[in-house]
């Protein structure tokens, strides 16, 4: 039985990791805030991140530690069955164990299915923390330059180039003498 996930948030690095045990397996997902996000860096999406990615590793585990070795002995036994003269396929035994080991492929695609399904959700999830950064810092951005807009300084050139910091620093000090 897999247990309860455990967080452990780390702000001054910007790094999360998610802990969780089945009893015999322990998995781990981590999240590290990229450089350019730390203006934007908070525990929920760093748990949500550290949480998915540990969840596909539990997914991965279970199809190669548990599926695929379940369908490898189905097919050498059914392979060892054939093999045999005594064997019956209309037999109730052999009816049963195809029936199981259709069963376990089934499972297999399942689970291949539900991995990608769960990464590809991580990259949509990603995508859209991206864009919400994005408008985060538009914002602090536009927020700013209405801060040295009141001061009476520009910071991009008619061209909608930034000025250089020198000429910022120019206008400032021209602007912060001509208070005086």
């Amino acid at each position: 039985m897999i247990g309860e996930p455990i967080f452990n948030y780390n702000k001054h690095r910007g790094t999360t990791i998610c802990t969780i045990s089945d009893g015999q397996n322990t998995f781990v997902g981590t999240a590290k805030c990229h450089p350019d996000d730390w203006d934007c860096v908070n525990e929920f999406t760093g748990c949500e991140i550290a949480e998915r990615r540990c969840k596909i590793k539990i997914l991965q585990h279970i199809k190669n530690n548990q599926i695929i070795p379940q369908i490898q002995a189905y097919e050498h036994l059914i392979s060892t069955m054939i093999s045999s003269k005594q064997l019956n396929p209309q037999s109730y035994e052999f009816k049963r164990i195809k029936a199981e080991y259709d069963n376990l492929l089934a499972q297999y695609t399942t689970i291949k299915e539900k991995i990608k399904n769960s990464q590809n959700e991580l990259r949509e999830y990603l995508a859209n923390r991206e864009k919400v950064n994005k408008f985060i810092r538009l914002k602090k951005s536009k927020e700013k330059e209405k801060l040295f807009q009141d001061l009476g300084i520009t910071l991009t050139n008619p061209d909608g180039t930034f000025r250089s910091t020198g000429e910022v620093l120019e206008d400032l000090s021209k602007n912060w003498n001509g208070q005086k």
